[in-house]
């Protein structure tokens, strides 16, 4: 059974980090599992790790493969966000659930989140998201939501649309290294 503090890659503070994929699946049962060793470790804070500032976000995360809806989870999380770095993150992890599950509406929350991020991450933070979106953007997605897959299989999968659209292996180098 995955523990809580193993699933999130998180910072000295327990932050989430920003340039990290927080969407690999979890089946529902380990996720229901994982959600109730948060909230029990949010009461008693027993990890030193957690409840981190973003435990919010974890738990969201969590619910999300649970089965749960999360637009009014995400809206409640945007207005009671107090810097851009928490914009940024719930952004960034809810188009990373919703490209998961190759589903419309991924890239308005990732191009969201990495321009609220642009200016808070490190250099090389900032090219390791780059890249990977650049990776991602060829992957068809779907008005439903399709069964979620781990970050490889879906960076294989936008490989694929890519030669079948009669590009390159390796997606073009775009001149995005500024965001605005």
């Amino acid at each position: 059974m995955h523990r809580v503090e193993e699933l999130f890659a998180t910072g000295p503070r327990g932050e989430l980090l920003l340039s990290a994929w927080h969407a690999e699946p979890l089946d529902a049962e380990a996720a229901g599992h994982c959600l109730l060793e948060l909230r029990r470790n949010t009461l008693a804070a027993r990890f030193p790790a957690l409840p981190g500032p973003d435990s919010e976000v974890m738990e969201m995360i969590l619910s999300f493969w649970m089965g749960r809806s999360l637009e009014s989870f995400r809206e409640r999380l945007l207005k009671l966000a107090e810097n851009e770095r928490r914009q940024a993150l719930v952004e960034l992890v809810y188009g990373q659930l919703l490209l998961s599950r190759r589903t419309l509406g991924a890239w308005t929350h990732l191009d969201r989140g990495l321009q609220l991020a642009s200016s808070l991450l490190a250099p090389s933070d900032y090219f390791v998201i780059l890249r990977r979106h650049q990776a991602l953007r060829d992957l068809p997605l779907n008005a439903e939501p399709l069964p979620p897959q781990p970050l490889e299989r879906l960076l294989r999968e936008a490989a694929v649309a890519r030669r079948l659209k009669g590009g390159s292996e390796h997606p073009p180098a775009r001149r995005q290294d500024t965001v605005g």
